[in-house]
């Protein structure tokens, strides 16, 4: 009899709900859980729904949710695994708030008109992530120093630093435990971007397309000084410099510099429907990948567009310069003549 039980538990088992009594039934406060568990009691609402909503996959990595669960009384439990730490969005009937959370058990308690991400108690992260948010930051770079070798560390500094300076400064302070994180990992590619484009560093070998479909490569810069200037037909900072970059144009015509505008757009038919729209009687190219996931950005550490950066006549770079920076690009190409 005992054994026809455990087949029918076992059976049981199977079905998609037991899978929530399973979670109910693990020691929820040990440690190493493989997976997370909300438990919420929210006053306010009797029923609706919990579920995790908008959020994005890199390659390779995955999120084991369930569907969304119903509130009952105001009372819900909500599970599943996650491959790494990540901010997410939680949705409790009408209402959703930013979590960070991590494979760990939480507990929820307020009104559903006083809901907040700070609510969510357990775990360490996500308690960390408010703290920091919630906080005033008169000195954004020092805070992120107070807290860079705490678990949040790593995303708080990749959030919010997109200078070179700051990246430079911060990354070598992440612990051991940070750089090998997801987090820190990512920050690394930033930090390492910078670090290959700083002034005296070889220009990468990016892939670059001409308008006729040829490739544009280091032998079409050889002996010239390059202003490169990055774009995309949805930037519309670069549209209206356009305007000023023709005068550059105008201004270093018949001298060795050649001025090309780099697109990062994600599809040819964007670049070349903005081209059209936005005639520029300078050299065009496009680069693959658009500018959040492009090889452009990944290797040059590049911040936001319109960026610039002027390479000289051994190819390699002689300046970068953001939206701010721009006002210096004559004396920078002038500088780099002399050479």
């Amino acid at each position: 009899m005992a054994r026809m039980r455990c087949c029918l538990f076992y059976k049981h088992c199977r079905m998609k709900n037991c899978l929530q009594l399973l979670f109910l039934l693990l020691p929820l406060c040990s440690l190493g859980m493989e997976g997370f568990v909300i438990k919420g009691k929210v006053t306010g609402v009797k029923n609706g729904t919990v579920a995790i909503i908008d959020y994005q996959l890199a390659p390779g990595e995955q999120l084991e949710l369930a569907d969304p669960v119903r509130i009952v009384n105001g009372e819900f439990t909500y599970f599943g695994k996650l491959d790494r730490p990540r901010l997410l969005k939680l949705k409790i009937s009408t209402r959703t708030v930013n979590v960070f959370l991590e494979n760990a058990y939480y507990e929820l308690h307020c009104s559903l008109d006083s809901l907040h991400g700070s609510k969510l108690s357990g775990g360490t992260l996500n308690t960390q992530y408010w703290d920091f948010i919630k906080a005033p930051h008169a000195d954004m770079l020092a805070d992120l120093k107070a807290v860079i070798k705490t678990g949040i560390g790593p995303f708080l500094a990749n959030m919010y630093t997109r200078d070179r300076k700051d990246v430079e400064e911060l990354y070598p302070l992440l612990t051991e435990a940070g750089k090998n994180s997801y987090e820190g990992k990512e920050y690394k590619k930033k930090y390492d971007g910078f670090i290959n484009s700083a002034a005296g560093k070889p220009f990468p070998k990016l892939k670059m397309t001409l308008p006729n479909g040829k490739p544009f490569t280091e032998k079409d810069m050889a002996g010239k000084v390059v202003v490169f200037d990055f774009w995309a037909s949805w930037c519309a900072p670069c549209i209206a410099y356009i305007p000023q970059m023709r005068e550059h144009y105008r201004h270093f015509k018949g001298l060795d510099v050649l001025i090309v505008s780099i697109s990062v757009d994600d599809t040819d038919a964007a670049w070349r429907k903005a081209m059209k729209a936005h005639p520029m009687e300078w050299a065009q190219v496009l680069t693959e990948g658009g500018f959040y996931r492009g090889e452009a950005r990944r290797e040059l550490s590049i911040p936001s567009i319109p960026y610039v950066i002027v390479v000289d006549k051994q190819g390699k770079i002689a300046a970068t310069l953001d939206f701010d920076q721009k006002k210096d690009l004559e004396q920078v190409v002038l500088k780099a003549l002399l050479q």
